[in-house]
């Protein structure tokens, strides 16, 4: 019986026009749903990894298993995926990091990206203090392992991404928190449950789902959209006295 994971990827897959498709997801069971949902269509992933080592990884997910996410990795790699990990940036967790991080994109291939500590987790613990900054996570593999030299952004990618000197391994950072790219930030979410979001630090900006069970047009949809996009702020001003924490953490909006 397929699964409603692989169901929903070879809906998408049958848009015409819909250029990507790309899952996140912690990678547990990734290497054993692998097969069919490279049958469904699925050609990029997404794995969220926080740490190398068993102990600082359990401290991180509270829970094992870095082992099925490291063969879930390697597996989408060999099935001809484009694999990318995502990291968070954390004082205290990934500057102990820095060196297994360095090896692994090195001796991989496999781009790692950083990404700032921000107010979206479930236990409501964000701090700025907490957060370790995209350019002290450049600074630490330049020293530790080998300089990183910029690479030209393509496209309207949140990540700026470095290379080692020597052209092995890709290392990005999404600043999010210490380098606001507010002004060119054109992402729009819909979440699972239907909201439309048009800040991943905001709060939720339309029920597109109460419109569609409630047969409304497209028209008043496409208005809905368009009012949520048009009230898009400025900034997210993690950095200013009067911002409020979004009500959902990462996990209930969807990255």
């Amino acid at each position: 019986m397929r699964s409603q994971l692989n169901l929903l990827v070879q809906k998408l897959n049958e848009i015409e026009g819909l250029r990507k498709i790309s899952l996140t997801t912690n990678g547990v069971l990734l290497q054993d749903q692998l097969a069919e949902l490279v049958v469904a269509g699925l050609r990029h992933v997404n794995v969220s990894l926080d740490a190398l080592d068993e102990e600082s990884f359990k401290g991180a997910t509270r829970r094992g298993g870095l082992d099925k996410v490291l063969g879930g990795i390697d597996a989408a790699q060999r099935a001809g995926m484009v694999v990318k990990v995502n990291s968070i940036a954390m004082r205290g967790l990934t500057d102990h990091q820095i060196v297994a991080f360095g090896e692994f994109t090195r001796r991989t291939g496999i781009p790692v990206r950083f990404i700032e500590f921000m107010p979206l987790d479930s236990d409501g613990n964000w701090n700025t203090s907490a957060v370790l900054s995209g350019a002290e996570i450049v600074e630490m593999f330049s020293s530790q392992i080998r300089p990183l030299v910029p690479i030209e952004r393509n496209g309207s990618s949140p990540s700026t991404d470095y290379r080692f000197d020597d052209g092995i391994g890709t290392v990005g950072v999404i600043a999010s928190v210490s380098k606001p790219f507010c002004d060119s930030c054109d992402r729009f979410r819909l979440t699972a449950d239907g909201q439309l979001r048009n800040c991943l630090f905001g709060q939720d900006s339309g029920d597109v789902r109460a419109l569609l069970r409630g047969d409304a047009s497209d028209e008043s949809i496409s208005q809905m959209i368009q009012s949520a996009v048009a009230t898009k702020k400025r900034g997210h001003g993690t950095d200013d006295l009067t911002f409020l924490r979004p009500s959902r953490p990462m996990h209930a909006i969807g990255g």
